[in-house]
């Protein structure tokens, strides 16, 4: 789903987006951000709303994803954009769980998306994700274009996640690559000095623990106003690579 796509690039990008909250009082005509602007559909004006990501790109989609809330209960919120959706004659999917409720729809090129727990958040209000996806491929942004952030030659993307705010853009990756973490980590460290970056930091990678792992390794590059976060993790016979580049504007 497109929430869990956006999310799925583990920790470090998700703290990363969190970076970009601004709250924001989200009108009817305001759910679509610059990227999406041309998905706007409107199914309920939140009580409480904060951008988590404006114009941001979800393997090359344009995303705008905001934290909701809403006084009524999740089950009268969902029946309520159920009614949203089957009144505009878009077709639409109600899934409920235990853990609450997840509610897609489909017009064109563009998908809605409503997660919703079952539990009230803070302030005793029901709040959740929604997400608006443009179905459509968009250019990387120069700033972290394929010149900015060179990728290990090779490698599989998994994931692919731009971002940005008015005063940084960043992206993340997560790919895989054949070979051992210390013979890609090599490789892609000489590669990137012999272009001019300068190493910051070059370490074994912690495990989730928080105990250094010695197969893993995690560096951080700087060159010009880019800062380069990398690291390399043994994932069966190949490598997980998560590379974490960031730019203030």
């Amino acid at each position: 789903m497109i929430v869990q796509a956006l999310f799925s690039s583990g920790r470090a990008a998700r703290a990363r987006l969190a970076c970009l909250l601004a709250a924001v009082a989200i009108v009817p005509h305001a759910y679509a951000a610059s990227a999406t602007d041309a998905c706007s559909r409107p199914p309920l004006k939140p009580d409480a709303a904060a951008w988590l990501g404006e114009d941001t790109q979800v393997n090359g989609m344009p995303v705008a994803v905001a934290s909701v809330s809403y006084k009524d209960s999740a089950n009268e919120v969902a029946r309520r954009y159920r009614a949203y959706w089957d009144d505009a004659g878009v077709a639409s999917r109600a899934l409920r769980s235990r853990k609450g409720w997840m509610i897609t729809a489909l017009e064109g090129e563009c998908s809605y998306v409503l997660q919703l727990p079952e539990q009230p958040g803070m302030r005793g209000m029901t709040s959740g994700l929604f997400s608006v996806m443009r179905l459509r491929q968009a250019d990387l942004p120069d700033p972290v274009g394929a010149r900015a952030m060179p990728l290990p030659p090779g490698g599989k993307v998994l994931s692919d996640v731009v971002s940005r705010d008015p005063m940084a853009m960043g992206r993340t990756v997560v790919l895989d690559l054949d070979g051992s973490a210390r013979g890609t980590h090599q490789q892609y460290l000489a590669r990137l000095r012999a272009d001019g970056w300068r190493l910051l930091s070059d370490a074994a990678a912690p495990r989730l623990s928080g105990r250094p792992s010695p197969e893993g390794y995690a560096t951080a590059l700087q060159k010009e106003g880019y800062r380069l976060d990398a690291s390399f993790m043994p994932n069966g016979a190949a490598t997980r690579v998560v590379l974490n580049l960031a730019r203030t504007l």
